[in-house]
Formats: structure tokens, sequence, C-alpha cells
């Protein structure tokens, strides 16, 4: 299982790192259309839970009608440095939806603008791409995570995000983790972790001191053979972490070393091979 490989334009520019266009015995040019309607109930408690949390996004100014979308072909269009069109980020109002996917693409397609890459960098045993609907990563080398970033999103100082995925444990092996993440940049990111088992970490990661645990628990009543949606707020200083659509308990903390960046999802393989989750779609709106 391996990749082909080329330069991220946006997201971490880490010498240790290897950022590369997102192959994996896949080709780019998947599906552009973008169904969120087997979300909504989830997105519904988000929501709900969202407003009884004392840290609330301002309203900005001259709201647009209907939120802007990110370009089909991001590589493909205008001349910044992201090589996406300019985002107005200013203009969205909480509820709208900076992107969305639920994978709808064949075993050889995928969505344009995407990249990966590992930690440790330069792993090549494993696989990701589309298949039958699900964004399916299979990952044989241990102690490695795959991060799978939208490199045509960064979420500008000011803005917040809400990032959720929803996925399902496949693979014979359980001893593994699933993450989402935001503002992630050349100065790191905050990732919100689940293990197959239910326990949560809430990563702080920079390039001179790795991941440092901020905080983390325990998910009551978490089952590793069925699907789960998790999903992280990241509003001002204060990061809520959710899992199917309920703030966990304990899931709030307050930091303020990141405040801009790119939102991701990832799986880490700890001491076992054979780990194999389905990613059923993918959302990052406004809270």
């Amino acid at each position: 299982m391996s990749g082909s490989r080329s330069r991220s334009k946006l997201f971490i520019v880490i010498a240790v790192l290897a950022l590369v266009a997102l192959a994996c015995g896949t080709s780019s040019g998947g599906s552009g259309d973008t169904d969120l309607e087997a979300t909504a109930a989830a997105l519904e408690a988000t929501a709900a839970a969202l407003s009884s949390q004392p840290t609330q996004p301002p309203a900005p100014q001259n709201p647009p009608t209907q939120a802007p979308l990110p370009p089909a072909n991001p590589t493909d269009s205008g001349d910044d440095s992201s090589g996406a069109e300019e985002f107005d980020y200013n203009s969205l109002v909480s509820g709208d939806t900076i992107y969305g996917t639920d994978f709808d693409g064949n075993a050889e397609s995928w969505e344009d603008g995407w990249i990966w890459f590992t930690i440790p960098d330069e792993k090549e045993n494993f696989s990701a791409g589309v298949s039958n609907g699900f964004m399916v990563i299979e990952l044989d080398d241990l102690y490695t995570t795959v991060y799978l970033v939208p490199d045509f999103i960064y979420v500008p100082r000011g803005i917040d995000v809400y990032v959720e995925a929803g996925f399902d444990n496949v693979g014979s092996t359980r001893n593994n983790n699933v993450s989402v993440g935001c503002r992630g940049s050349a100065d790191g990111w905050y990732e919100y972790s689940v293990t197959s088992s239910g326990l949560w970490y809430l990563y702080k990661y920079t390039p001179d001191d790795g991941f440092l645990v901020m905080t983390n628990g325990g998910i009551a009543g978490f089952e590793n053979e069925t699907a789960h949606t998790i999903g992280m707020a990241c509003i001002g200083d204060e990061i809520t972490m959710f899992a199917d659509g309920e703030v966990i308990r304990n899931g709030t903390f307050r930091d303020t070393s990141f405040r801009e960046g790119q939102v991701f999802i990832a799986v880490y393989a700890d001491n076992l091979e054979g780990v194999d989750i389905e990613f059923d779609y993918f959302y990052a709106g406004v809270p």
C-alpha cells in the first residue's frame, strides 16, 4: 500500500513531516456532490448542545443569504497560495456549512484538494480511498497516524468552526484511534481522538513538544462494533468535544495556543495490524 507524493500548499510545513497528495492507489476526481441528509439528526443534537455552552460566536456583519461553498476543483482555480478561490469566512453565520462530503464515489475516485501525511513521516503501509460511499483507511504500520486534510479549507483567526465525522470500525483489529481536528498550521493543531474502547484524548501537537495530552476521559457505553460520530467545536479559546451528537463528560477545555488553521480527520494504529476504518461523511461548519 503506497501513495504518490506532492507538496501541500497550506497545511503543516514541518521538516519531519511529508505532506503528500492523497492517492494511495486512487486517482483524483471524485464526486463533487455533497449530501448531508445522513448527518441531520446528529447535527441537530449538536446544535442544541452548543446552544447551551457559555461561549457563542458573535453574528458577523452583512450575513449572506446562502453559505458559500469551496470550488469544485480548488487546485485549478485562482492564483492564491492555497490554490483555491477566495473564501469569505467573515460572511458566514452560525449554522452555515463551510464544507461537507458523504464520500459518494467509486473505488478509484476521491475528492479534489485533499492531501495526506503520516506521523511518523514517510510511512507507506496503508491505503486510503473512496469505495461504496465511504472513505476507507486501511493501516498496517504500527504506532502510526494517517491524517487526511481538505487542503482548501483554512479557517482564519476570529472564525469559529465545528468539525464532525461519522465512522465505523470494520476491521478485525479494535486497538486503534479515530480523530478529528482543528486549527492545523505550521505551529501545530488540536486533535480530539477516540479509541476503539471509548477512551478519549484531547491532544495539542507542536513540532517542538509532539503530542501533549490536555485532558482525557471515557465515553460511557461506547461500543467498538457500532458506527459512531465524533465532533469538536473550536469556539474562541474553548474546545468542546462530542460523541454521537452529545457533549462528552468533562469535554470542554480552554487553551490559547492556536487561533486559526485547517481541519482534518485521522486514524491511528497502535500495536496491531489490520486497522480498517470507514468514514461515512465529513463536515465542517460554523457553530
